[in-house]
């Protein structure tokens, strides 16, 4: 399949859970940063279209390289679904599908509401027959490490993956 895919800008609250981190060790970056334009650069923009391929794989039952050769573009910066961006991702979709449980949400909005955040949680998958939440974050692995220990931004996703599915249960 080889198509043009233009991503929307991503929505979050300010701050959003990825930017969690950053506020838990300087509360004042809050302050700091406001009005201040928050910017992607290559690397982020690789890991959304990386997320994109993900998501498609996953909602529409395919294999990543069901897409190779498709273009996307984000914020202005032209991807293609190459060799590397497949195999990096069908490790993920191959993670997520081996993951026990009957209810798959792909790229769903969370809230949490005490403390007046929300962003797109990239997976939650819900095990009713052990009662077991997993929520996944993909990180596409080029730039910056982020560790998955104390994760604040993870932390807030399955917070709000919890109250998502005390209201849907």
């Amino acid at each position: 399949m080889s198509e043009t895919v233009d991503l929307p800008e991503s929505e979050h609250s300010d701050p959003g859970p990825s930017g969690l981190e950053r506020v838990v060790h300087c509360p004042g970056s809050l302050l700091l940063a406001r009005g201040i334009p928050d910017e992607a650069g290559y690397d982020a923009k690789l890991g959304t279209a990386a997320h994109w391929l993900g998501a498609e794989c996953l909602t529409e039952e395919r294999n990543a390289s069901f897409f190779a050769g498709t273009k996307i573009t984000v914020a202005g910066e032209e991807f293609e679904v190459d060799d590397d961006m497949i195999d990096a991702v069908q490790v993920h979709v191959d993670f997520v599908r081996r993951l026990p449980g009957d209810m798959l949400l792909v790229e769903r909005r969370v809230d949490v509401p005490v403390v007046g955040i929300w962003g797109t949680a990239d997976i939650i998958k819900y095990d009713a027959q052990s009662k077991t939440l997993f929520v996944v974050d993909y990180k596409h692995g080029k730039g910056v490490f982020v560790p998955v220990d104390d994760n604040h931004q993870l932390r807030a996703y399955a917070w709000g993956a919890y109250n998502l599915l005390c209201v849907v249960e």
